[in-house]
């Protein structure tokens, strides 16, 4: 894969306190009411920029006049030479444990077709959500969020150079809403950068996060003729190595408008899958706690929680079956053998399309059929008060199993994975179209809440 380094747009005050308020969580992190949150936390907060509020002006045109006038205005100024940013993020689980550490660094990366680049998918995209990106990005003349790139580095070498960024002293630091702190360093040194091309060059990795960032930018790039020297054909990501010890992926759980009823059941069970009894309590945290404790216990197994509700009572049911024991349940024909091992395509293929197949072709990022959840407890809530008719809660993937995917050239169902922590937008931009400096009039005034 083939980086370079930038001069990126950053924030000009970066005192604690004042650069905590301005960062955000990815778009696809929050909904509307977080975006009025984060609106109201600081006049410069960035998700003006990758989420505006629709007003009079379209979106995305707001965004472009918004980064301007800040431009104009000093709140964001280019570094003066091209750098690399070595980002460390130091974290703890939500609900306060597994604390770690974990070093990438912020680059352009060459943009490269996802067939037959070294970049490769791991998850599929929605195509709404693509182009609504994909015109953000054109109209804006920007990178305004990072996409998160993991990189073969067998021997943990590249990741030891990036953390030798310790030894000097950070940009800034600021603590993202996840309670995530987030220091940035710059490497301006040309011998310095060339030795990270160097080990990068004949390396090839995958998205984490930010599939739909990345094709949104391919596809910009190719529609403006695909060409070598367009700035545009190299898109802002922070790059992860594979041996970081700070790596990790999460659960993202599913909720279904309605639940499967005792039809459904049946034909898990007919599927080869085992159905046994966890919890019935109306008390949501009691019914979260033993699917919790169960997926735990079965992780060597194919394991998922099922919650639904019955008379007001909570139900819990672990849907099971050994690992490797349904290579010949009655897949789809378009399922890869890649995926049968591992527990989301079990859920997707063999748990929900049989009763919700239609519905499913309807989905969309932000509307349809299934809603996520990364939570146990908000999960199991949700069900209990009636929003939605059940709860899928299951295990995470391995960096290692999504790696086996990506190796067989195939890609998982949308929101298979929920790598942590995220990494946050407000902390550099990559600017690529012409820079006007005009504060044309603006439906929003973008110096105030």
């Amino acid at each position: 894969m083939d980086i370079a380094p930038f001069a990126a747009l950053r924030y000009a005050d970066t005192r604690p306190g004042e650069i905590d308020r301005c960062i955000s969580l990815p778009y696809d992190q929050f909904g509307d009411a977080g975006r009025e949150q984060r609106y109201l936390r600081h006049p410069h907060n960035v998700v003006r920029l990758i989420k505006p509020r629709a007003a009079e002006l379209p979106a995305h045109e707001l965004a472009a006049r918004t980064l301007a006038d800040w431009r104009r205005h000093g709140v964001v100024a280019a570094d003066e030479t091209p750098a690399v940013y070595p980002y460390r993020q130091r974290f703890e689980r939500p609900g306060g444990a597994l604390e770690g550490e974990r070093w990438s660094f912020i680059s352009r990366l060459r943009l490269t077709p996802l067939a037959s680049g070294p970049v490769k998918p791991h998850e599929r995209t929605y195509p709404d959500t693509v182009g609504e990106r994909s015109h953000l990005r054109e109209v804006v003349g920007a990178d305004l969020g990072l996409i998160l790139v993991v990189y073969d580095d067998p021997d943990g070498e590249v990741d030891a150079l990036v953390r030798g960024a310790a030894r000097e002293a950070e940009l800034f630091e600021a603590t993202d809403e996840g309670g995530t702190a987030n220091a940035l360093w710059a490497w301006h040194q040309q011998e310095r950068i060339a030795e990270l091309r160097g080990k990068l060059e004949a390396s090839s990795g995958f998205i984490a996060d930010g599939h739909h960032r990345y094709t949104a930018a391919l596809g910009h790039w190719q529609g403006r003729g695909a060409a070598d020297h367009d700035a545009a054909g190299w898109v802002m990501a922070a790059l992860v190595s594979a041996a970081s010890p700070g790596l990790r992926i999460l659960p993202t759980h599913r909720l279904t408008e309605i639940a499967p009823g005792d039809a459904g059941v049946d034909g898990w069970r007919r599927a080869g899958l085992q159905v046994t009894r966890l919890a019935a309590s109306t008390d949501a945290a009691v019914v979260a706690d033993a699917a919790a404790v169960a997926l735990a216990r079965h992780a060597a197994d194919h394991a998922i929680a099922y919650v639904h509700s019955d008379a007001g009572v909570l139900i819990a049911e672990l849907v099971h079956a050994p690992r490797g024991s349904l290579r010949d349940a009655p897949w789809p024909d378009d399922v890869p053998d890649s995926w049968r091992a591992l527990d989301v395509p079990v859920l997707h293929s063999l748990m929900m399309e049989p009763w919700m197949a239609d519905v499913l072709r309807s989905q969309t990022e932000d509307h349809g059929a299934l809603d996520y959840c990364n939570a146990y407890l908000e999960a199991v809530e949700i069900v209990a008060r009636g929003e939605r008719g059940a709860a899928f809660l299951i295990n995470p993937l391995s960096v290692a199993e999504v790696r086996s995917v990506v190796a067989a050239g195939d890609v998982l169902p949308p929101k298979s994975t929920n790598f942590f922590p995220k990494v946050v937008a407000g902390l550099t931009i990559n600017a690529f179209g012409p820079f006007e400096g005009t504060t044309a009039d603006t439906t929003e005034d973008t110096m105030a809440p």
